[in-house]
């Protein structure tokens, strides 16, 4: 937690809620004091007492603050994770997962989702949660679920939401093999109330997890730029690739232009025009090509085995596209929005 404060202290706020909306306090700091310029660190813990839930927690402070979350599984070393806190002012009514998986292929996990939202009001809000396919203008899955007031609640494709609520056996209806997008919407409460962050897990030997945060309407642009992109193979090797992923959410569907620069700033592909309907998603990966059908992996590999650059993905005037990127490597992977 950093202040932005040029001179003297800001006190800080902190409460803590488990998932079933109880106060989770156990051994945590209620408040401290930030000097200016510095940052305080702190671990929050929630597995206490007759408490066994994950939680969340909200600061507030009289002055602005930056925060940043660092997570790690203890026991799958690659399992490391981190995304900054979300400001109040960025809740909206609906929010946009650009990337949820559900892939178990020969009965064998390879990749799996766990979404989060966060209700930052004082008041119960219940809200719809809907899943689609790549390429599906209509949703594969949706249900409801009410999230106490400053608390947050989960969704996880493998092993179900918070208290049971789906099951993990209800995601079955996904199918094994998809690759989508998730839209958290509410249905009843005050506007404006809701945040959140997904989590993924890839590979069947705890290859890696990454974190991004849902976005709102707000966030999107007809433009999208990715500044790091990378496609590796020294000598057939695999060492870097990419997967970036654009959500459509302008109302109707949208072609885009996905272009790939190099360093120097000279364009060396141009995938598209791919047509994404509202509310889905296409997903281009420098090593296997497209999850939908506008690009396939020879495509991708025109930018030769020693790639590295940034994207630019171009949507009609006015769109509204929302984009993520996973870098991956062979044994680890991070996300940034």
């Amino acid at each position: 937690v950093q202040t932005t404060k040029a001179s003297g202290t800001t006190d800080v706020t902190l409460s803590y809620k488990d998932q079933n909306g109880n106060d989770a306090t156990c051994t945590n700091p209620t408040g401290f004091p930030v000097e200016a310029g510095r940052a305080v660190s702190f671990e929050p813990v929630f597995n206490c007492g007759g408490n066994t839930d994950n939680g969340s927690v909200r600061l507030t402070s009289s002055d602005p603050l930056v925060v940043v979350f660092d997570g790690s599984w203890g026991e799958q070393a690659g399992w490391k994770t981190a995304y900054s806190g979300i400001p109040a002012t960025k809740a909206s009514n609906t929010l946009y997962y650009p990337n949820i998986f559900r892939r178990v292929p020969d009965n064998e996990w390879v990749q799996w989702s766990n979404l989060f939202v966060q209700n930052v009001s004082n008041q119960p809000v219940q809200a719809r949660i809907s899943l689609y396919d790549t390429g599906a203008a209509t949703p594969s899955m949706q249900f409801t679920a009410d999230i106490p007031a400053l608390s947050a609640r989960e969704f996880n494709t493998r092993f179900g939401g918070t208290g049971g609520n789906p099951s993990s056996d209800a995601f079955k209806v996904l199918g094994d093999l998809f690759a989508g997008t998730a839209i958290v919407e509410k249905i009843s409460g005050p506007d404006n109330a809701l945040v959140g962050v997904a989590h993924n897990f890839w590979g069947t030997t705890f290859f890696g997890g990454s974190t991004y945060t849902a976005s709102s309407a707000g966030d999107a642009a007809d433009t999208l730029f990715l500044p790091f992109a990378t496609r590796k193979q020294p000598g057939g090797s695999w060492t870097e690739w990419d997967k970036g992923s654009v959500m459509n959410v302008t109302g109707s569907a949208v072609a885009v232009n996905i272009k790939y620069y190099n360093v120097a700033g000279a364009q060396l592909l141009e995938v598209g025009p791919c047509t994404i309907p509202n509310q889905s998603v296409e997903s281009f990966n420098s090593r296997y090509g497209c999850d939908g059908v506008c690009c396939n992996a020879s495509d991708l590999a025109a930018l030769g085995d020693n790639f590295q650059g940034g994207i630019v993905v171009e949507g009609a005037t006015g769109s509204k596209l929302i984009g993520i990127m996973n870098t991956l490597y062979p044994t680890r992977l991070n996300t940034f929005n």
